[in-house]
């Protein structure tokens, strides 16, 4: 189960409007972490595959006072977990994950670009784009996790783009692994979707 108040704590510290510190950014990948492993235990397994062991895993926690703009997460099993409607919703998610696949590109190909060039306004928006159509169709769909995700990493972009902040390696690294996240969702999406795995909240 994934989203809620992880995702929230992160999402406080990128709209804190405080500078990012090293101590945030550590947070963001442990949290990224956390959420990466606590997906695999909990995403649905194919019925010839042995289920992974379930073991409680709480979110990391900022180290110093500069880190506290965000509160301490909760513990992940207390998160709401994607449910997908299929039977109401199929051929909508279907056109989601489609859509998410080049998503999913433009994100990884725009950091590495922004990497070479932080300011480039188009390759900013294009990025920014990508995690803001994420959030609204996850949103539409009460896809919470990935609504809550992409949300944290559009309003990342939204200061990129203001020049409040600059995409230095850290934080480039920090974005490609929320891509990398989100497209850990997409392949579970997809596998329930074309039945080759069950269906099961994740």
């Amino acid at each position: 189960k994934l989203a809620g108040t992880t995702a929230q704590s992160v999402i406080e510290i990128v709209e804190s409007g405080k500078a990012f510190t090293q101590e945030n950014i550590d947070h963001l990948k442990g949290t990224l972490g956390d959420l990466k492993r606590a997906f695999e235990q909990s995403a649905p397994t194919a019925p010839e595959a042995s289920p992974a062991p379930e073991t409680p895993m709480a979110a990391a926690a900022p180290t110093s006072p500069e880190a506290q703009a965000a509160p301490e997460a909760q513990p992940l099993l207390e998160e709401t977990p994607l449910v997908m409607d299929i039977d109401g919703d199929g051929d909508i998610l279907r056109e989601f994950v489609n859509e998410g696949e080049e998503h999913l590109e433009n994100i990884e190909h725009g950091v590495l670009a922004l990497e070479g060039d932080p300011k480039d306004a188009d390759v900013l928006n294009k990025v920014f784009r990508a995690f803001h159509t994420f959030k609204g169709g996850a949103g539409f769909l009460n896809l919470i996790p990935i609504s809550s995700l992409a949300h944290t990493f559009e309003s990342l972009l939204d200061l990129a783009r203001k020049g409040e902040l600059v995409i230095d390696r850290a934080i480039a690294e920090l974005i490609l692994e929320g891509g990398d996240l989100l497209q850990q969702y997409v392949i579970e999406m997809q596998a329930q979707l074309a039945g080759t795995k069950p269906r099961g909240p994740f």
